[in-house]
C-alpha cells in the first residue's frame, strides 16, 4: 500500500522492453501485502538501455534493488552480470530471477520448472498423469521461451519437434536434444499424432492459426500459448474449435512468479489468489 512506505521499504521489479503490460507488480505486492513484507515490486522500462550491456544490472545492484524478474530483451544480459549461476542457467545461457548476494546478483531462471508446474496442473485438470515421458510435444518458435521449454521437456524424457520460420535457429536444440526441426512447411507432418503443441511465438503470428492443422495431432492432444492475454489468443481459439483443450501463458506467469517469491524470501506466496485477481485484471483490460 502506498501509505506503508518509508525509509526502509525494500524495492523488487521486473525490467523487460515493453513492460507496461507486465501482471508481476500487481501479483507481488498482493503477496506482499498478504505476507505484511516491507516491500514494493515496480516495473523498470528498459527504452533507454542497451539490452547486451550487464553494466544495467550492476547499477540497480549498487542503487539496493533488493531482487529482479528479467524478461525479454534482458535475459541475457541479466546471465552476464550474474556472480554466481547454477547448471540449468548455464545451459541455457540467461537468468530471469535476479537475488541479491553481498557482493553481486546470484542468477536463476524459473522458466523451466514454471512451464512444467503450469503444465502438470493443467493435465491433471483433464485426468493426465504428471508423466511426460515419450509424449510426443511440438514446440513452435526458437526463442529463449521456447528455449527453456525444450530444455525442461527434454529432462522429461518427452519426444520434441521445434517448428520456426528459419530452422537454422533451432540448431543448437537438436544438436543438444534430438530434437526434430522444421521450417513451417512442415509442419503438417511433425504435428502427426502430438500430444502438445506449444506456442512461443509473438502475437504477431496469430495469422499462421486461422487454418492450423490441428487433425494431423493425437485427439487428445493440449494446447498451451505461453502469452497471456483476454479475450484468448488466436492460438487457443483454433484449438478450442477443433476440439483441443488449451491454456494461457498465466499459469507459468504464476508459478515462475512464486518461484522468485520463494527464493527472494524463502515463503511460498498464495497462488490462487493471484490468480483470481489477475484474471479480473485481464478482463476489466480487454
Amino acid at each position: 500500500m502506498p501509505g506503508s512506505i518509508h525509509g526502509g521499504t525494500q524495492v523488487l521489479g521486473v525490467i523487460g522492453r515493453p513492460i507496461a503490460h507486465s501482471l508481476s507488480p500487481l501479483i507481488h505486492n498482493l503477496w506482499f501485502d498478504q505476507q505484511s513484507i516491507p516491500a514494493i515490486y515496480v516495473a523498470f522500462p528498459g527504452e533507454a538501455v542497451e539490452i547486451t550491456d550487464p553494466a544495467l544490472f550492476s547499477g540497480l545492484f549498487q542503487a539496493g534493488i533488493r531482487g529482479l524478474n528479467v524478461t525479454a530483451p534482458y535475459k541475457d544480459a541479466a546471465f552476464a552480470a550474474c556472480l554466481a549461476t547454477g547448471p540449468l542457467e548455464q545451459e541455457l545461457r540467461a537468468t530471469n530471477v535476479l537475488v541479491r548476494g553481498e557482493t553481486g546478483w546470484i542468477g536463476h531462471n524459473t522458466d523451466a520448472e514454471g512451464f512444467l508446474r503450469a503444465l502438470r496442473e493443467e493435465r491433471r485438470k483433464h485426468g493426465l498423469g504428471d508423466s511426460l515421458s515419450g509424449a510426443r510435444i511440438v514446440v513452435l518458435g526458437a526463442g529463449g521461451a521456447a528455449r527453456a521449454c525444450v530444455v525442461a521437456l527434454a529432462r522429461e524424457g518427452a519426444r520434441l519437434a521445434v517448428v520456426n520460420r528459419d530452422p537454422a535457429r533451432a540448431h543448437s536444440m537438436r544438436d543438444r536434444y534430438g530434437t526434430e526441426t522444421c521450417a513451417f512447411s512442415g509442419l503438417e507432418r511433425v504435428l502427426e499424432g502430438a500430444d502438445l503443441v506449444i506456442n512461443c511465438l509473438p502475437v504477431a503470428a496469430d495469422e499462421i492459426f486461422r487454418e492450423f492443422p490441428w487433425a494431423a495431432t493425437a485427439p487428445s492432444a493440449m494446447a498451451a500459448d505461453l502469452a497471456y492475454s483476454s479475450p484468448e489468443s488466436g492460438f487457443l481459439a483454433s484449438a478450442r474449435r477443433a476440439g483441443r483443450p488449451g491454456f494461457d501463458g498465466l499459469g507459468m506467469l504464476l508459478h515462475q512468479a512464486a518461484l522468485s517469491f520463494e527464493l527472494w524470501w524463502k515463503i511460498s506466496p498464495d497462488i490462487e489468489s493471484a490468480r483470481k485477481a489477475a484474471r479480473e485484471f485481464l478482463e476489466r483490460r480487454a
